[in-house]
Order: C-alpha cells, then sequence, then structure tokens
C-alpha cells in the first residue's frame, strides 16, 4: 500500500525537482549562473544558493500534485488489498452493504477528500514558507 502510494508520489515530484534544478540554465538566473562559474564557486554552493531556490516554482506544484496523488493511490491500495479498516476497504463495504443509509456510504468517501485536502493543505503551509522564492509558478 505504501508503495503504490510512493510511486505515485515520486514521479511528480522527481519531475519537478528536475525541471526546477536546470531552470537556471533556461531562465534569467542564467547569467548568474555563469557569475557563479566565473567566480569559481563550487558544485554544492551553487546548488543551495542558485539551483535550489529557483526550484521552488517547480516543485510546490508537484509537491501539491503528489500529496494528492498519495491520498488516492492509498485507497486504491486499499480496495485492492483487503485491508480491513481503511477508508478504500470501507467505501466498497459501505457500498456494497449499507444502501438504506447514503450517510454511511458517502462518509468514508468524505474521509478520504478531508486527508487529501489536509495533505494538500500541509503542502500549502510550506508554500507559505517559501514564498519569496515563488516569483511565477510554473504550469
Amino acid at each position: 500500500m505504501a508503495v503504490i502510494a510512493s510511486y505515485l508520489a515520486f514521479f511528480p515530484v522527481s519531475v519537478g525537482a528536475l525541471r526546477g534544478f536546470t531552470s537556471p540554465d533556461a531562465a534569467a538566473d542564467g547569467v548568474r549562473l555563469d557569475l557563479f562559474r566565473a567566480y569559481g564557486v563550487g558544485w554544492w554552493t551553487t546548488f543551495w544558493r542558485l539551483r535550489a531556490p529557483s526550484s521552488v516554482p517547480y516543485l510546490l506544484p508537484a509537491l501539491r500534485l503528489a500529496a494528492a496523488n498519495a491520498v488516492v493511490g492509498t485507497v486504491v491500495a486499499e480496495v485492492s488489498t483487503g485491508l480491513r479498516g481503511g477508508l478504500g476497504r470501507m467505501i466498497v463495504e459501505f457500498g456494497a452493504s449499507a444502501s438504506a443509509d447514503p450517510a454511511k456510504q458517502w462518509s468514508p468517501i468524505a474521509g478520504a477528500v478531508l486527508v487529501g485536502l489536509a495533505a494538500t493543505g500541509l503542502v500549502a503551509l510550506i508554500a507559505v514558507g517559501l514564498r519569496r522564492y515563488r516569483v511565477g509558478e510554473a504550469a
């Protein structure tokens, strides 16, 4: 179950990180990259002072997507593995047995939505802390 969730969360983050870490070459930060090279600044300093801050507009949308994907992947994995007590299994069981009580059917779905919103809200809190690096988010 955790493997599926991490698999779904890994790829958006890795693609966003790769695009973000290579963005100083193509953007206006390319001038600063040339300046760092001209001064002989080391790789780690260039990474932390230039590449990491310029990757924030690419990483934050990827993290939001990864948070939502991880929740969906976990719910789907719970359905397929048959884990008792998980939200995905509750959706299947309540959908099959509780046709007379609509609240019982929709409560695990609402719980999954709330977990997804909480995960996305956590990423939004991280974005507030990184707001000075968010010149313009990449779509």
